[in-house]
């Protein structure tokens, strides 16, 4: 937005200067100045920063006073400063390092002067003559570049560069610069071996921005070194090869280190060939034999940016004649527009882009792959296009009919439009950074800095470009109709978080992520292509887009062979289940990504298997718990098949596993809870009991018998072994002979521990021993007062809700929330433990053959039905819940996008109909229960 008025002059800054004209300027004089600070800055954006930046700048003077004096008389003084503090924190470092500097700029001759190659050459070579010392040359460099420097960015800031000659310049200076100093590191090296004269050559090219004379105030400087033959030289016989790459490390440090006389320039020879494992330099010939074997699309795009820094030129014009046709090739195997798109894809997936104008879809990438793309087509017959600068190759290509005139000036002016900025940021903080500020008062200077008067125009040009340049890369690179532009293609999704679902998309396509470097083969980019038109339907239609990406990436990420799954999901069924699987079913994908024999089990389809009852012979129990998990969620079995399945399954292992051990007593092991009745869900224990008919030697009995019990507990891991249920609970001896046994249910057995004992299932052992053991239990039962059941049942019931509640609040716990699972199963407690002959009719039952039981006697209770119905549902919302959301606990889900989703699988209208049903439910089940008990009592 625009400001609302001209930035005043803070009370802060008045003070100081004042208090630096020491008398020496009038009240007038100093009125002058300030009126002079006013007018001069209204092309500026002035804030405190700079009047900071003003006050360091006078502050570095000699004789302030004239300093000031000077700017009252002369107004341009004034422009040069705010002109620099306002835009450049870098300028101003140099100015207050170097104050003699500033007063060149005053010099209106000096500042119209543009930086040329010969004149910087000139200066170079003369002033580093004068000095004898390596450490004293090079310090000579780093004034001559600040002095420059800053003369360069006063001119681009006063706008009398406009961009081409901003980024020659900076270029002409980085390029003698280079020059000079690795002449000098070369010189230093070989004068360290007394080496005076050599027939060696060798040259030093520049890559990048150098190359293509479009440096920015803070890039890093591309740069590969080669030489003629490696032979000895010197009177020591030196290697030539050692040599010169002693010579490049020099220059590296000399170039690249932090001394308190700052450093040149950030130098990067890793783009040579095969990069930063070979060596800094190899000879010429072995670069053009690699470039010719061995060359990659992106090194064209690399060398079309080669120019001369120096060395020997005619060894550099070999060298690019010589790799001029592998750069322009008559023709090309494999068309460069795919590997720059795909390359493309990759830098957009593994890095933040969106505020990044380099990076983001429509930038500064975006129109140098595109030049870029059309000159590698077309370079190898038109040789007017071999040019490394990008504002060159727009103005060629539209002259050669390549684009349209109005691509053209798109391409031109926005290309001038994002360097600018980029400028900008540089320019600042010598910094390098591509990135928009987010801040509203970064944002008004950098629209300021650009011409611009409010951020919205600022903003509104910078959308413009981007939407314009990206249909043009999309034209050229083919991306716009055939899916490969995934922003577009994902654009009508509702996503939540769209970078991150753009970068899973990217992942699944190529295997480019942000946190793995993998690239997928070419076969496996071709398949998912024919995935992406279903996928991308089946997103647009689902609950939770993104949750469906990112479980599918994390299945991709942790396989090994992508393809052999992207040929399976060609079975339309089977992709659409696995979608279903992504969205509904964390348990699965977290199963499923977590191990590679999982893995196999679902993508073989061996997780269809049809006999559930015996997985456990071929199977473990996670792969069980996967098998069980994609059926339940693909409804080819609900929740009552679920908990029997798995139950069977945990009863085979304990079965094998009792029977491999040879024990010598007569005893048996029976199960208790959810697993003997067969209602496991995922996060249920199993509960045992170990009884022998006899203990005659108790420390013998019990070690061997919980190493049993270790050794179960290994075989069913993950679930949970637990025999606390047993007499006196997990403080007590683990095995009870029968007869203590019973003599404990008849004497000391409380109302709940027959609750336990209701359900109970053999498991193996002594058939004789557990049928004596069951009758124990019935005659027990009829020792216990009638009256005392239903109280103690209602006490033990609160007591457990209270508990739950505190560790669940505002949530509800589907198990133990009043009229949840508890609640019911507690009531046909109290109606089963009153009859003797109705608790060894249900004893080991399931819940469901419970409400069959009491039915078919005809028990006097008309809501039998209502209950009946009630539990199937809680008990599907409690297992869904547990496999949507990879959860061992029964609480329902309070967010609504999981309500949602749990909705969807319940086949219920809505979240709020889902909630309502829920809350009836459990209110109907309080009411009934309640009533019946209070007529009981």
């Amino acid at each position: 937005m625009n400001r609302s008025k001209q930035h005043k002059l803070s009370e802060n800054f008045i003070h100081h200067i004042v208090k630096l004209a020491g008398g020496f300027l009038s009240t007038a004089q100093l009125d002058e100045f300030f009126a002079a600070c006013l007018i001069q800055g209204e092309q500026f954006y002035v804030n405190e920063l700079t009047e900071a930046n003003v006050l360091r700048i006078i502050h570095a003077q000699f004789d302030k006073s004239s300093f000031l004096l000077d700017c009252v008389k002369y107004p341009h003084h004034v422009e040069a400063v705010l002109a620099i503090a306002s835009n450049s924190n870098y300028l101003t470092d140099i100015v207050v390092r170097n104050p003699q500097y500033l007063f060149q700029l005053y010099e209106p001759s000096y500042l119209q002067q543009k930086v040329h190659d010969e004149k910087i050459g000139l200066e170079l070579s003369e002033g580093i003559n004068k000095y004898n010392t390596f450490g004293a040359k090079l310090n000579f460099l780093k004034n001559h570049k600040r002095r420059n420097i800053l003369k360069i960015g006063i001119r681009d800031i006063l706008k009398f560069n406009d961009l081409s000659e901003t980024t020659e310049d900076i270029s002409s200076l980085a390029r003698n610069i280079c020059s000079v100093l690795f002449s000098l590191c070369y010189n230093t090296t070989l004068t360290k071996y007394n080496i005076t004269k050599t027939t060696r050559k060798y040259a030093l090219a520049s890559l990048g921005k150098l190359g293509g004379n479009e440096l920015n105030y803070s890039s890093d400087i591309d740069l590969i070194l080669f030489y003629d033959e490696n032979k000895k030289v010197g009177t020591k016989k030196n290697e030539y090869h050692e040599l010169i790459i002693e010579a490049a490390q020099l220059f590296i440090k000399s170039c690249s280190d932090v001394t308190s006389n700052g450093y040149l320039y950030r130098v990067d020879f890793r783009l040579r060939p095969d990069g930063q494992y070979s060596p800094l330099a190899q000879t010429v010939s072995d670069y053009i034999r690699y470039y010719e074997l061995r060359g990659e699309n992106w090194e064209r795009q690399m060398l079309l940016k080669l120019d001369f820094v120096c060395g020997d030129i005619n060894l550099y014009t070999t060298f690019k004649q010589a790799i001029t046709p592998f750069i322009y090739p008559q023709s090309f195997f494999t068309s460069p527009l795919e590997q720059i798109r795909k390359m493309k894809n990759e830098i957009e997936a593994k890095n933040s882009v969106d505020e990044n104008v380099k990076l983001f879809p429509g930038g500064i990438r975006d129109i140098e792959f595109s030049v870029q793309a059309l000159q590698l087509i077309n370079g190898g017959r038109n040789k007017n296009l071999q040019t490394g600068n990008s504002l060159k190759a727009i103005t060629i290509l539209f002259e050669n009919n390549l684009i349209t005139k109005s691509e053209s000036k798109t391409l031109n002016e926005a290309y001038v439009f994002y360097r600018k900025i980029e400028h900008y940021f540089q320019l600042m903080n010598d910094v390098q950074t591509h990135s928009l500020p987010t801040d509203k008062d970064r944002l008004e200077q950098i629209a300021k800095y650009m011409g611009y008067a409010d951020t919205d125009i600022f903003q509104q040009t910078l959308d413009n470009y981007r939407k314009k340049v990206r249909k043009i890369y999309n034209s050229i690179t083919k991306t716009g109709n055939d899916l490969n532009d995934t922003s577009s293609l994902l654009g009508e999704i509702k996503f939540a978080a769209i970078d991150r679902a753009t970068k899973n998309f990217r992942f699944l396509k190529s295997g480019a992520g942000p946190f793995d470097q993998k690239k997928f083969d070419r076969k496996s980019s071709d398949l998912f292509a024919k995935l992406e038109a279903e996928l991308v339907e089946y997103l647009s239609q689902s609950t939770n887009p993104d949750l469906i990406l990112e479980n599918f990436t994390k299945v991709i990420r942790n396989i090994s062979l992508p393809s052999v799954w992207y040929n399976e999901f060609l079975n339309d069924k089977f992709f659409s289940d696995f979608l279903m699987i992504c969205q509904y079913s964390q348990r699965a994908i977290d199963l499923i990504s977590t191990n590679k024999m999982r893995a196999e089990l679902f993508i073989t389809k061996r997780i269809f298997a049809s006999d559930l009852s015996t997985l456990y012979k071929t199977y473990t129990v996670e792969q069980i718990f996967l098998v069980l998990a994609v059926q339940y969620v693909l409804k080819m079995i609900g929740h009552e098949q679920f908990g029997e399945f798995l139950s069977l399954n945990i009863l085979g292992i304990m079965k094998q596993e009792i029977e491999d051990i040879n024990l010598d007593y007569n005893f048996f092991v029976a199960g208790l809870g959810s697993f003997a009745a067969g209602e496991m869900t995922f996060g249920s224990d199993v509960d045992l009991i170990f009884v022998a008919e006899s203990i005659s030697n108790d420390s013998t009995i019990q070690n061997d018998f919980q190493k049993l019990f270790l050794k179960l507990q290994q075989a069913i891991k993950p679930v949970k072994l637990d025999a606390r249920l047993r007499p006196e609970g997990k403080s007590s001896q683990l095995v009870w002979d029968i007869g203590s046994y019973k003599n404990y249910l008849r004497n000391r057995a409380r109302v709940w521990e027959f609750q336990s004992l209701l359900k109970l299932k053999f498991i193996a052992g002594d058939n004789r021993l557990f049928d004596s053991f069951v009758k124990g239990i019935v005659d027990s039962i009829e020792q216990i007062k009638k009256q005392y059941i239903d109280s103690e049942i209602i006490r033990m019931l609160n007591q457990v809700q209270k508990e739950k509640s505190i560790s669940f609040s505002n949530k509800t716990d589907i198990k133990t929330a009043p009229g949840g699972l508890l609640h019911i199963t507690s009531f046909l407690d109290s109606l089963i433990l009153k009859n003797a002959t109705t608790y060894e009719a249900t004893i080991g039952k399931s819940i469901e053959e419970r409400f069959k039981y009491l039915s078919k006697i005809k028990f006097n209770f008309d809501k039998m039905e209502i209950l009946r119905d009630n539990y199937k549902f809680l008990k599907s919302i409690e297992l869904t819940t547990q496999n949507l959301l990879n959860t061992n606990f029964s609480v329902a889900p309070n967010d609504d996008l999981t309500k949602k989703l749990l909705s969807e699988l319940l086949l219920t209208k809505s979240i709020d109909d889902l909630s309502t049903e829920l809350n009836k439910r459990l209110q109907t089940n309080i009411s009934i229960i309640t009533k019946h008990w209070s007529k009981t009592n």
